[in-house]
């Protein structure tokens, strides 16, 4: 799962879910690319409390695939009987214990725990949990579970009930599953996508959580803290993840420094691509869930920081790429150092790209990027040495001629 940030308003809380509503979750459908020409605008307005502060909209340079338009099916038992269970709970009915057992083995639990669960979540604390939050007197007790992240994600949903009883219909409506998947899908090779993504939406802890080979189970805490366009970027992003990784080794695990650092511009590409379509400096979501109540002060400076980072980068390579010394097989994994310890793989690969996009345009971008990381590296560099770029992105350096001439020598072998 990616960690995400923060952004919006409280909704009015409903108290007692009427079964009709329940029974019009009963079928939740499945669609395809063209399913859902919605406006993100207006997505966005119509999902409590994501609509008033939610970062800007993908950026207009970045490529999106008009053309490819695979299948999805959304499941939606495990979330129907958690909601279930909330309107006995707040009609302060008795649940038994083996209903919460229940719920617990349908798939999009199972997927994510386990059979069983774990001491990090199963159906005892599921049940502490829904009891605290849904009916506090039900068992004489006020003390709150331990397990916090559960119980903040259920009361921040707990507020927000009518949206999520009608988030499925509204995110099918405005063909955020169908555009994710048409982003993504470019960026992963053909044999690798699922012939249908299985969508599990359930209530446990915000998280988006992939399962091998066709699932994505999705919380509709976190569902409800992004909004229909910025959850569009996550999907997308969480797919190229999970389905188009960089090849093995990662860097800290190469067996060589030579290794280490072909894997780190592998990284670099991935991560550029990824946080691209994430949309990096404006990713907030809402700070009415006390998950994201902290925004990430970095994201914003990402051009300013990534020029930092390129710079140093630059003078690093100076020496490991030197056919004079013997400091690449010793200390070439010390750009991923600086890159993954400083978490500067995300924005450096991110303006990387927007610098691609903005001199070379979102073809070329999209091109290069799917081509892999030599091609990437290639349009980076023709770029940067192109000059003339808009705004902050003026700033982003070209690595130097003969740096760059022994990079791509290393990274071809």
């Amino acid at each position: 799962m990616s960690k995400i940030v923060q952004a919006a308003m409280r909704s009015k809380r409903s108290t007692v879910l009427p079964w009709f509503l329940l029974a019009t979750l009963a079928v939740w459908g499945c669609g395809g690319g063209d399913q859902g020409s919605g406006n993100r605008d207006q997505a966005d307005g119509n999902l409590a409390s994501s609509s008033e502060t939610v970062a800007d909209q993908a950026p207009a340079d970045a490529a999106v695939s008009e053309t490819v338009h695979p299948k999805y099916e959304i499941h939606s038992p495990a979330f129907l009987s958690w909601l279930n269970t909330v309107h006995h709970l707040q009609a302060r009915q008795t649940v038994r214990s083996d209903e919460y057992e229940r719920i617990f083995a349908l798939p999009a639990y199972r997927m994510t725990y386990g059979d069983q669960g774990g001491a990090d979540f199963n159906p005892i604390i599921l049940r502490k949990v829904m009891e605290y939050v849904f009916a506090p007197d039900l068992n004489g007790s006020d003390r709150a579970p331990k397990k916090k992240r559960f119980v903040t994600n259920y009361q921040y949903i707990n507020g927000r009930l009518d949206a999520a009883i009608n988030l499925a219909d509204t995110l099918n409506t405005l063909g955020t599953f169908s555009r994710a998947l048409a982003r993504a899908y470019p960026f992963i090779p053909e044999f690798r996508r699922p012939e249908t993504l299985h969508i599990h939406l359930t209530a446990s802890s915000p998280q988006m959580t992939w399962f091998p080979p066709d699932a994505l189970i999705l919380d509709v805490g976190l569902a409800l803290a992004a909004g229909p366009s910025q959850l569009e970027d996550m999907i997308a992003a969480t797919l190229i993840r999970s389905l188009a990784p960089p090849a093995s080794p990662l860097p800290h695990e190469a067996e060589s420094g030579r290794e280490a650092l072909r894997s780190t511009f592998r990284k670099l590409h991935h991560e550029g691509i990824v946080n691209l379509i994430e949309q990096y400096p404006t990713l907030r979501l809402d700070v009415a869930h006390p998950t994201y109540q902290t925004p990430d002060v970095n994201r914003p400076r990402a051009l300013q920081q990534a020029v930092l980072v390129l710079n140093r980068m630059g003078l690093m390579l100076e020496t490991l790429l030197d056919p004079d010394s013997d400091t690449l097989e010793t200390t070439g994994s010390s750009v991923d150092d600086l890159m993954r310890i400083g978490r500067q793989y995300e924005p450096t690969g991110y303006a990387m790209n927007r610098l691609i996009i903005n001199r070379l345009g979102p073809d070329r971008f999209q091109e290069a990027a799917v081509s892999g990381p030599v091609a990437w590296l290639s349009a980076y560099q023709e770029a940067a040495l192109q000059g003339d770029a808009r705004g902050e992105l003026a700033d982003m350096p070209p690595f130097g001629e003969v740096v760059f001439t022994r990079l791509l020598d290393l990274m071809n072998r």
